[in-house]
């Protein structure tokens, strides 16, 4: 990131970008469409959408001038939010317990459901709740008045400063699987979490999650084969199975397909009513700071601005949600956590 910025501030040629797209850096930028999109195909559709415009504008005239540097207020931005942190997990706290039961309830198909693997499933949802409400109040109260940036896509990021912010979340679709005809997974990944796999994976070749289909109603170790046991013992121990006496079952979240739309509905409604006094405290800070710093021509560009600002919220909520007890983390960073399935007879 600090070669780019310095490459930028000298008015990089805009052929020069393409040369930073590599495998790498293509999985992150599916990886960010995902989490916006939560849909595979839309994901793909975005990227192609980005990629293409990108292509597009390197193969103009003229060389790329107007970056500028947020990075002199960053941290100054980051403590904005960071103060409101033992306010946000206490009503964070409050909700999870006041909607246990409702988390409980939702129809997973696993024989036994875990609030653990709930709250991690929803972790990314719960944690973005607060930067939701700070960018409505900034809308509603702060930039009513300054238009959107009409471009197809705008870059932005920060300069490394030796932190981690946020992380991943990457999803794929099979079809056609150990009985099923469509199936969607899901796996997040943060400090905490460690990746099992990324937006390529080929379902139809991975063993392991395909035991934990096939284990969703129970599955008799003692009629597999000696290959398959060696599989269903490395699924035990990244955390797709968990075996009771000879009975392996799905461990990781498993629901119905068509129960997909509604996993968040619970940790959504976080975002109504439960931090609007606080999220308009952090909102006007955030807003004089923007407008101090960032050039009249960037202002249409706000809620980049908001998004730096709010980076290390995820990490910050999870690590307090930790030291409350609400929250537990993996072993080693890796375990059915974070790691989720949607399927489909």
């Amino acid at each position: 990131m600090k070669a780019l910025i310095n490459r930028l501030e000298k008015q990089t040629k805009k052929q020069d970008l393409l040369k930073y797209f590599d495998d790498y850096l293509l999985d992150k930028l599916f990886g960010f469409c995902y989490a916006r999109t939560n849909d595979s195909y839309e994901a793909e559709e975005l990227c192609s959408d980005i990629i293409y415009a990108l292509v597009k504008a390197a193969h103009s005239d003229g060389e790329i001038e107007s970056v500028y540097p947020f990075k002199d207020v960053f941290e100054k931005a980051n403590a904005i939010y960071t103060e409101q942190l033992p306010k946000i997990c206490e009503t964070i706290s409050n909700y999870i317990e006041e909607h246990k039961a409702e988390y409980l309830a939702f129809p997973y198909l696993n024989k036994k459901v875990d609030m653990n693997l709930i709250l991690w499933q929803q972790v990314f949802h719960i944690a973005d709740a607060f930067s939701y409400c700070v960018e409505c109040a900034l809308k509603k109260n702060h930039f009513a008045d300054v238009k959107k940036t009409d471009r197809p896509f705008s870059v932005f990021g920060y300069v490394d400063n030796g932190k981690y912010y946020g992380g991943g979340w990457d999803g794929v679709d099979a079809q056609n699987v150990c009985g099923f005809s469509n199936v969607h997974l899901d796996n997040i990944y943060i400090t905490r979490i460690k990746k099992h796999f990324s937006c390529g994976l080929n379902v139809s070749k991975d063993p392991q999650i395909q035991l934990a289909l096939r284990a969703i109603d129970g599955l008799d170790i003692t009629l597999l084969s000696e290959k398959e046991k060696e599989h269903a013992a490395k699924a035990i121990e990244c955390g797709y199975l968990y075996r009771d006496g000879d009975m392996l079952y799905t461990k990781i979240l498993e629901n119905a397909l068509s129960d997909r739309n509604r996993l968040f509905d619970i940790s959504n409604a976080l975002q109504n009513g439960y931090f609007d006094a606080d999220a308009e405290i952090v909102a006007a800070k955030v807003a004089e700071l923007i407008k101090k710093s960032v050039p009249d021509y960037l202002l249409g560009e706000w809620r980049l601005a908001n998004n730096l600002a709010s980076m290390p919220i995820l990490d910050a909520v999870v690590e307090c949600l930790i030291e409350k007890g609400v929250l537990t983390p993996p072993e080693d960073g890796i375990g059915a956590e974070g790691c989720w399935m949607s399927v489909e007879k």
